[in-house]
């Protein structure tokens, strides 16, 4: 896997997390099928924001209610 290709999944899975940390569902684990290489970023990724939402904790906007 390139690091073009790595970076894009690490992208596109730290976006599932927070989407499902805004909508307060909780966090998709890692996939099964990740690339080895790619694992453990988002491992780690998925932690530091799980974390940061337990800290942190996202109120929605009136906006967002509607």
């Amino acid at each position: 896997m390139c690091i073009r290709d790595r970076r894009h999944a690490v992208a596109r899975y730290t976006a599932e997390v927070l989407q499902a940390a805004q909508q307060g569902s909780p966090a998709p684990c890692v996939p099964a099928d990740a690339d080895p290489s790619v694992a453990e970023r988002l491992t780690m990724v998925r932690g530091a924001i799980v974390e940061l939402m337990e800290r942190e904790p996202v109120e929605p906007d009136e906006e967002d209610v509607r």
